[in-house]
């Protein structure tokens, strides 16, 4: 009885540290997946910034471009 009072509380033991084990490498996988998510928001946010940007200056583009003279009109009428 002593042998296998013993077993099963070896057997336990090894369960209880397999569930810690688990929980600590989750613990982990979720750490790394916020770092990730925290890098691609912040890319997005910069990649974003830089097409307002390219925005920004086709506008200013094209603002510029009707500021000169009218075309002229297509032959005599």
């Amino acid at each position: 009885m002593a042998l296998i009072k013993q077993t099963k509380e070896q057997e336990l033991e090894n369960l209880k540290e397999r569930h810690a084990q688990q929980l600590r490498d989750r613990q982990e996988q979720q750490r790394g997946e916020q770092e990730r998510y925290i890098r691609e928001h912040h890319e997005a946010k910069q990649m974003l910034a830089e097409l307002d940007a390219e925005r920004l200056k086709e506008l200013e583009r094209n603002d510029s471009l009707r500021e000169g003279p009218p075309p002229p009109k297509l032959g005599k009428r």
